[in-house]
Order: C-alpha cells, then sequence, then structure tokens
C-alpha cells in the first residue's frame, strides 16, 4: 500500500500554490463541492481548479455535504474522474445521523469524520463496519502513526475500504493555510472493478489470511492487511480478474502457498471454476500476494 502525503483547502489554489506544494512532496490537493447552501464553507472549487489540479500532476478530491444532492455529486465526481469524501461535522451538515449511511450509498463517496479520540458518539466507530467506500478519520492529536499512517494504529481498520488520516488542520505552508493528511492511494483513485471482482479478492484475501487478518491478523494468520490493495492494484488495469495471460506481469516471490492455502482457494467456487476452464491458477495469485 502506497501512502501519500495530501493537503486540502476550502480555498482555490492557484497553479503556483499547487507547484509549490508538488515540489515539497505533496502528492494530493483536495478540494470542496458546494451548491451555496449546503454548509461548506466557501463556495467550492469550480471544475477548472480541480483540473489545473490534476494537470498539475497530483491528485485530488471533493469533500462534500449530504445536505446537497447525492446524484448530483456524483455524477460531477465522475465526469471530473475523482473520489468524493463526504465530510460529516456538525459544522458542516448537522453531524452524524440517518442521513449519512443513505447518502454514501447513493453517492459512492467515502466517509470523513471524527475517530475515537472524541469520544463516544464519534463518526468512525458508529461507522467502521457499514462497508462505505473508504474512512477517513480526523483527529489532530499526536500519538503514534500522526503524519506517518493512513490509520491510526491502536484503533480498528474499517474492513478491507481504504483509509486516510487528516491528522494536522489549518497548518500554514510555503503554498498556504491547509488541512494536512495521510492518504492510502487506493483511497484517492478510481477504483473501476467490478463489484464481483471486489467480492472475489475479499474471498482470496479472507481464504488465505483469515477474516481476523483485515484487523491486523491472530496468531493463527499473518498479519498482512495491505494485501487486499495489493491485489487490487496490481490487477485492477485488467478487463476481466485474473486473466492467465498476465501472470508473467507480477514477479513471484519466494515462499508458496501452503497445501491448506490452496485447497482453502479451491474451496471458492468462483476461484474453483476459474482454474477448472484455465483462466486462473494459483501460481497467479500466490504470485499476487506474495510478490508485491
Amino acid at each position: 500500500m502506497t501512502l501519500l502525503r495530501g493537503v486540502d483547502s476550502w480555498w482555490k489554489p492557484t497553479p503556483t500554490q499547487v507547484r509549490t506544494a508538488k515540489a515539497a512532496g505533496i502528492l494530493v490537493w483536495a478540494g470542496y463541492f458546494s451548491n451555496g447552501n449546503d454548509g461548506i464553507f466557501g463556495d467550492g472549487w469550480d471544475d477548472a481548479t480541480f483540473r489545473m489540479v490534476q494537470t498539475a500532476g497530483l491528485q485530488t478530491l471533493a469533500f462534500c455535504s449530504y445536505r446537497a444532492d447525492a446524484a448530483t455529486w456524483k455524477a460531477r465526481a465522475a465526469a471530473l474522474g475523482i473520489e468524493l469524501c463526504l465530510d460529516v461535522e456538525r459544522s458542516v451538515d448537522g453531524g452524524d445521523g440517518p442521513a449519512v449511511d443513505p447518502w454514501l450509498t447513493a453517492s459512492g463517496a467515502r466517509l470523513y469524520g471524527s475517530g475515537p479520540g472524541a469520544g463516544a458518539g464519534n463518526v468512525m466507530t458508529a461507522h467502521l463496519y457499514h462497508g462505505h467506500a473508504g474512512y477517513m478519520v480526523s483527529d489532530y492529536r499526536s500519538i503514534a502513526g500522526a503524519g506517518t499512517a493512513s490509520w491510526q494504529p491502536i484503533y480498528p481498520l474499517p474492513g478491507h475500504q481504504p483509509t486516510a488520516w487528516q491528522y494536522s488542520g489549518t497548518a500554514n505552508h510555503p503554498w498556504g493555510t491547509t488541512d494536512d493528511a495521510i492518504y492510502a492511494d487506493g483511497f484517492v483513485t478510481i477504483d473501476d472493478m467490478s463489484a464481483a471482482a471486489e467480492a472475489q479478492i475479499a474471498d482470496i484475501f479472507d481464504a488465505i489470511f483469515g477474516p481476523s487478518a483485515i484487523n491486523g491478523g491472530d496468531a493463527s494468520y499473518p498479519a498482512k492487511p495491505n494485501n487486499l490493495d495489493i491485489i487490487r492494484r496490481k490487477l485492477s488495469g485488467y478487463s476481466v480478474p485474473y486473466p492467465a495471460a498476465n501472470g508473467a506481469e507480477i514477479a513471484v516471490g519466494a515462499s508458496g502457498l501452503t497445501d491448506a492455502q490452496s485447497a482453502a482457494l479451491l474451496a471458492i467456487p468462483a476461484i474453483q471454476a476459474a482454474v477448472t476452464s484455465g483462466d486462473l491458477t494459483l501460481s497467479h495469485i500466490e504470485a499476487a500476494l506474495k510478490g508485491a
């Protein structure tokens, strides 16, 4: 899993500011969608600003409010080729509530909000196992991982979903005053895999590493929570999941699958059918898992 240093700002950056940030190692500059009446501070970014950031070689995404129309923002984000991230704060849209889950389902957005450090009733704990597209925690405390990790290591991971951690707010930099974050690359990259392919990858991951591995593993399984993201990134550009012709593109690692692991994989109906048809070999899965 690649980690990306990123910033966000309610104000629209200039090309010079974006170039300054890029020279300092910033790889993501996120902005905001606003309809002018949805609680987002300022008037949001126009499409030209998002495209300018992309042209400068940085990735971007759009924070937004659930007081705006989900379908409208989903369509706009798709046209720009960026992800949405729902900003769940009391100061923006009233905070967490029954409107959040339906809005996330309709929009496909990631979720931004307070983490366990905020105490009872925080957004991340409430939604951790709701299966949203991604989770971005806001926590400005000086704790382990702040400024270097995309998730707080002392708290459970939200399943297979990509993560991000905004660890600083309104910080002064040569490029301006921005919020600072660490993003997992999958959080800001459009995921073009089908739902069936995502489910198949999740089955592979769980069969080899056990369901507990998504939360760091236990004594029975290797603690490799990055492997799902590794497989996704290595296979996401293929027209169909796991075609045999592409196996050579992934270097096989030194250690192989055990008989028990192979048997667990073959117990998955979709994997068994693909192996039987010749479209997939266990070595391709092994390569993706062991040779990243």
